[in-house]
């Protein structure tokens, strides 16, 4: 077995991306789950559209108000005020400074597993191996052209 562990590191920064509307639905009930988890002490929406998209949403208006609320852990990084464009590669960008070392990466229509025991699981490994990157959660994508419907009618 590896190590006990290789760092001091308790807590986990969760960070998400969107930049529309669409998916504020499955966004929001996936933040309400990952807000719960014991481990996750923040929480980071990179915002990669205007902040009056969200001003003008019911849904937005939610994420906002928790943004504003101290005692929740999501804070929004709004990457055109930082100066940055529209670009899948923000949320990767040191200026969203997570406070955490570890750092749990979820796309804006999930999957969000409702049982954070995967997570608990994953955050104790990497404690463990704290200089790789543990796990994935893969994307369910589904290629339907019309040679592989052929294919599978046969």
């Amino acid at each position: 077995l590896p190590p006990r562990t290789s760092c001091d590191v308790s807590m986990i920064t969760a960070v998400l991306m969107s930049h529309t509307t669409d998916r504020l639905q499955t966004l929001i009930g996936g933040l309400q789950n990952i807000a719960k988890w014991s481990a996750v002490g923040e929480i980071i929406l990179v915002w990669n559209s205007d902040r009056s998209i969200l001003e003008t949403d019911v849904k937005g208006k939610r994420l906002l108000g928790w943004h504003n609320d101290s005692s929740h852990p999501l804070r929004i990084f709004f990457s055109l005020e930082n100066g940055l464009s529209n670009c899948l590669l923000n949320r990767y960008h040191p200026m969203i400074k997570p406070k955490y070392e570890a750092l749990m990466y979820f796309d804006d229509d999930g999957p969000f597993f409702p049982e954070r025991v995967m997570v608990d699981v994953g955050f104790e490994l990497w404690r463990r191996n704290s200089d790789v990157q543990v796990g994935s959660f893969p994307r369910n994508i589904r290629f339907v052209s019309p040679r592989m419907k052929e294919a599978q009618q046969e």
